[in-house]
């Protein structure tokens, strides 16, 4: 079946030579604006020979038809050369995605979710998403392996060092590490402690053999999460730059980054709990019961803000 493809149709080929295997709700949101149009297109696409289906291990909770887990076929791949013949096309990259499981499909999920945020920052237009993904180099989990000594005891041994993701653009390198708020802080400190390991021994440099300036992005699921793994970065002495990021944070740095050729270092934010407000709001009298102005305690939000806080109170009490 042979079809004429739009823009947007490239950019889903390209998505998936870069993050190998994508599900259809992926590309909601940013190429469609329902599951439904994603679907129909993604349909269009299968049907034409371009791309196929790929449920290799995937779980049962995720063997619906709304779920599918999407790879390139070899006729995609020449419209992706076709289209781009700038882009760097993964070794065995057609054979690697048919031979791929799909027992970690929620971490592929949230990777490719990622990627995608990227592209998000751009104003939505598929000409500025094109041009968003010629700026960086995409490379997924497995396709970046860097060998390193790591001392244990009195005896050093070899070691790899496999990113999640690895974004290079013109004048820096990200490392993508994700957590999905399961590792606790001593699992994230040795994280990038081996990733300080490889940088000391420029083995990363070696790796690459350019000048580009080595960064580590730890994207975190949450804001109290990011504030943990931040207060550890600081307490801790790294050879390498060190983030600990929310998605949506991560993705605005790497964009700066893009943009200005500068990883501008995020002033740490003040992550403040919603128990915290509560009692900096009583504190300043603001939903004291008796010192509340009336202007306040008539209004809903003023309220909300009140009940709240009594519901607060009583949990403390409890």
């Amino acid at each position: 079946m042979s079809i004429s493809l739009m823009p947007r149709d490239y950019e889903i080929l390209r998505t998936l030579v870069r993050v190998q295997l994508a599900p259809s709700r992926s590309f909601q949101g940013l190429f469609f604006n329902t599951i439904h149009q994603a679907n129909k297109r993604i349909a269009i696409l299968k049907h034409a020979g371009l791309i196929a289906a790929q449920t290799k291990g995937l779980p049962r909770p995720y063997s619906l038809k709304t779920s599918h887990f999407w790879r390139l076929t070899n006729p995609g791949l020449e419209k992706v050369i076709e289209r781009y013949p700038n882009e760097r096309i993964p070794k065995n990259l057609i054979t690697r995605t048919r031979r791929a499981s799909l027992m970690f499909c929620q971490h592929r999920e949230v990777l490719v979710g990622f990627y995608l945020k990227l592209l998000r920052d751009a104003s939505g237009q598929i000409e500025d998403i094109a041009n968003r993904a010629d700026k960086f180099d995409w490379r997924h989990d497995h396709e970046v392996t860097i060998e390193y000594q790591r001392t244990v005891g009195l005896e050093s041994e070899k070691r790899l060092l496999i990113p999640d993701a690895t974004i290079s653009m013109h004048s820096c390198r990200f490392f993508v590490e994700l957590d999905k708020n399961t590792r606790g802080q001593k699992a994230a400190l040795k994280i990038f402690s081996n990733y300080d390991d490889a940088f000391k021994q420029k083995a990363i440099a070696n790796y690459f053999d350019d000048n580009l300036s080595a960064n580590l992005l730890f994207v975190t699921e949450t804001e109290k999460r990011a504030a943990k793994i931040c207060k550890l970065i600081k307490d801790s002495e790294f050879a390498l730059n060190v983030f600990a990021l929310t998605p949506t944070e991560a993705a605005k740095l790497i964009n700066r980054a893009i943009d200005s050729g500068v990883v501008s270092v995020p002033q740490k934010p003040d992550y403040v709990t919603s128990h915290q407000i509560l009692k900096r709001l009583y504190s300043s009298c603001i939903i004291h019961t008796e010192e509340c102005p009336k202007q306040i305690k008539s209004t809903k939000m003023g309220k909300d803000l009140m009940d709240a806080y009594r519901h607060l109170i009583s949990r403390e009490e409890a």
